[in-house]
């Protein structure tokens, strides 16, 4: 894909994780939204009633822990409380890319 000519002097680009995750947030909020009023306007028979409250159910759970995974990216809430087992990196050593979050004693916060 060829480069579009820069207008400006060149900056690298810089990706805020935490509005990403806020984006994303409210993008599944929102369609947990959308099915709550599909279940309140529409005839639902008990086929689909159930589908409908679960996947709105996921929905609002992956909200809910998407905000708590930026709460804990800002330095508002201990990354140690977001653990289980399935994200378990306690005692990673592989020198993977991925990105780890731990508790630390002094944490960098952007202002904004």
């Amino acid at each position: 894909m060829p480069r579009v000519p820069a207008t400006r002097a060149e900056r690298p680009r810089v990706v805020s994780l935490s509005y990403e995750l806020f984006a994303l947030e409210h993008a599944i909020a929102g369609a947990a939204r959308i099915l709550a009023q599909l279940e309140r306007d529409c005839v639902l028979t008990d086929e689909t009633l159930g589908p409908t409250i679960a996947a709105r159910s996921v929905m609002y759970l992956a909200s809910a822990r998407l905000h708590d995974v930026g709460r804990a990216l800002r330095g508002e809430l201990p990354p140690a409380s977001l653990w289980n087992e399935s994200n378990d990196a306690t005692n990673a050593t592989d020198g993977s890319s991925d990105v780890l979050l731990g508790d630390s004693p002094k944490r960098n916060r952007r202002k904004r």
